[in-house]
């Protein structure tokens, strides 16, 4: 499975499901994509998570269950933008929360719970 910061994990399986741990939006070698741009961002940060999914065997199709934390509400429509090319039908379930984020420059952070039909 994936990495993610130090000593982090970047997803967990455990009882048929992956716990996927945020995601931002870091390219693979670990460059900020979209500054300044939530829309790319968001692309981003869903490309991730599909990444490690694949890892697992599953797929954005699995997720049951998606967070998103935005630094800004004025993002949301950017950031829902997105989630709807993602899951153009039957979307997860959602929660979004406005929330500081660790790096000034993130201004969006996704984490998912999927389980592999």
């Amino acid at each position: 499975m994936a990495r993610g910061g130090p000593g982090m994990s970047a997803a967990v399986c455990a009882g048929g499901a992956i716990y996927v741990a945020g995601q931002v939006a870091t390219d693979p070698d670990g460059g900020l994509v979209g500054e300044g741009d939530c829309e790319a961002q968001a692309r981003q940060c869903f490309r991730n998570v599909e990444r490690i999914l694949a890892q697992a065997g599953a797929d954005l199709a699995d997720i049951v269950q998606l967070t998103a934390y935005l630094a800004n509400p004025a993002d949301a429509r950017a950031y829902l933008s997105v989630r709807s090319e993602v899951f153009p039908n039957d979307p997860p379930a959602t929660t979004t929360v406005v929330a500081s984020l660790l790096d000034p420059r993130f201004l969006i952070e996704v984490q998912a719970i999927a389980v592999p039909s």
